[in-house]
C-alpha cells in the first residue's frame, strides 16, 4: 500500500465510523504506525539524519552531498531538528506555572509561520545559494 492510498483511506474512514468502531485501538495505532515508518524513507531531513552514520563516500555521485560540504549539511540538519524540536515543543501544549499563557499548543501556526523568516532572512547568512538550493 503507498502513502497516497493509505491516506486516502484515512479520508474516507470518516464515513464509515460506525463500523471502525468494531476495529481493536491496537490495530489502529499499528496501522499509523505503518503508515509512519512506510513513508520516512525518501524524506530528505530522516536522510540527512542518517548521513551522520553513513560514510559520504558511499553516496551516488550526483547526490548533493557531493556539491554542498559536510559539515554545511550537518549544520543544516542541526538547524531542521532544533526547530522540529521547537514545534514539538510548543504542540506539546507545555506549561509554565505562573505564566500567563495556559494552552501553548494555540501557538503552532504561529511558530510555523515564523519559520518562513528564518529561512528567508537568517538562513542565507550561514548558507549560500547553491547550497540551499541543493539542500532544499
Amino acid at each position: 500500500i503507498t502513502g497516497i492510498v493509505c491516506h486516502i483511506l484515512i479520508g474516507l474512514s470518516i464515513l464509515a465510523t460506525e463500523v471502525l468502531a468494531y476495529i481493536p485501538m491496537p490495530v489502529v495505532w499499528g496501522f499509523f504506525l505503518y503508515l509512519a515508518v512506510a513513508t520516512v524513507s525518501g524524506n530528505d531531513m530522516w536522510d540527512r539524519c542518517l548521513l551522520v552514520f553513513t560514510q559520504a563516500e558511499k553516496l551516488p555521485s550526483n547526490h548533493y552531498i557531493r556539491r554542498v560540504p559536510i559539515k554545511k549539511v550537518h549544520l543544516f540538519t542541526l538547524i531542521q531538528v532544533l526547530l522540529f524540536a521547537l514545534l514539538w515543543l510548543v504542540k506539546s501544549n507545555f506549561y509554565i506555572p505562573g505564566s500567563p499563557v495556559i494552552n501553548a499548543g494555540l501557538l503552532v501556526p504561529l511558530v510555523v509561520a515564523s519559520f518562513i523568516p528564518i529561512r528567508m532572512y537568517l538562513m542565507p547568512r550561514w548558507f549560500s545559494k547553491t547550497e540551499l538550493d541543493a539542500l532544499g
